[in-house]
């Protein structure tokens, strides 16, 4: 009698990859996670380029988001001379879909610029801390609820679909916020990213939202929209969903170059004292801290169930699949 074999274990595959452009941005977010690393980040090179792109070519990256700080000042403060446009079309060389995500800003000077990039976009990322223009133009320290405005009609003309992308917080994840996000992602006719705020202090820090606004905002948003991508891991069970975290498995971080010219590789773009083994290896979590850094939203009352949550997919959505910790919506 022949033995019996074990099914070999599948490596994860790295899908999906962000990588973080442009060491200069005019703004002043509350939020910004990349401020810090801004301040000791050089400028990308053409070779630096070149060699990130071939990365992502051996290691079967299928999508990736350009974003960071506003990706026009990629390699340069000059939007003029950004190598933005050579990275668009490096990746899209390489059969790699190319996302943007911007404040609207990196939209207008492509318009500007270099307007016949712009179809060769994935999908367009529109960022917004709020559904009201005065609270989020506060909110960035600049005018810019327009800007975000005119970038999703530009890319409507340009044949490029459209998101809008929050970063709930305790200030923005509340009924009325997320009533005005819902109506106007159905007024621009795009789908609704949640890209939740995530803290190593937990709720000690004053702009994570709270256990109870987590799951009474996913619970209106599941109520209001339909899922098309649940990759928010203390939503997995509630998806039938079973698969481990993303992060440094299906997809990873590629962070602003050092003074040094070395460019970082991590599997989560919030923490990166996390570090993998390799690209899609196993993270190595600093002592005593949970993995996920988001385990105290685990425990909350979720006032919907498998069967009562709608769920799609649609190919825009489908780019974003195993992407970091993201749930996409389209509003009925």
């Amino acid at each position: 009698m022949a033995a019996k074999t074990e099914p070999k274990a599948v490596a994860p595959r790295v899908r999906r990859a962000g990588w973080s452009l442009g060491s200069t941005c005019p703004f002043g977010c509350k939020h910004c996670y990349t401020a810090v690393s801004r301040s000791t980040a050089g400028e990308i090179t053409v070779e630096q380029i070149h060699h990130v792109i071939d990365t992502f070519t051996r290691l079967g990256v299928e999508s990736v988001v350009l974003g960071g700080n506003e990706p026009i000042y990629a390699g340069s403060s000059e939007p003029k001379t950004s190598l933005l446009p050579l990275i668009i079309d490096s990746l899209v060389a390489a059969d790699i879909k190319p996302i943007l995500i911007t404040s609207g800003l990196t939209t207008r000077f492509l318009q500007m610029h270099f307007a016949e990039k712009i179809p060769l976009l994935a999908a367009m990322v529109i960022s917004l801390d709020s559904p009201n223009a005065d609270d989020h133009n506060a909110n960035r320290g600049a005018p810019l609820f327009e800007i975000a405005r005119q970038a999703n009609h530009t890319g409507a003309e340009h044949g490029v679909p459209t998101l809008v992308c929050v970063t709930p917080t305790r200030a923005n994840f509340t009924p009325d916020s997320l009533r005005g996000f819902v109506e106007l992602a159905h007024e621009w006719d795009a789908l609704l990213r949640m890209n939740t705020y995530k803290s190593a202090s937990g709720l000690d820090d004053p702009q994570a939202v709270t256990v109870e606004q987590y799951w009474d905002g996913f619970g209106y948003l599941v109520d209001q929209c339909t899922t098309l991508v649940v990759d928010e891991p203390p939503l997995f069970p509630w998806f039938d969903r079973t698969a481990p975290p993303n992060c440094g498995r299906s997809s990873i971080r590629v962070g602003f170059p050092t003074l040094q010219g070395e460019i970082p590789i991590t599997p989560c773009q919030y923490r990166p004292e996390l570090r993998s083994h390799g690209y899609g290896g196993p993270m190595e979590p600093p002592p005593e801290r949970n993995r996920l850094c988001i385990d105290y939203l685990a425990y909350g009352d979720p006032p919907f169930t498998p069967t009562s949550a709608r769920v799609d997919r649609s190919p825009t959505a489908d780019l974003f699949t195993d992407y970091l910790c993201t749930w996409i919506g389209q509003p009925t």
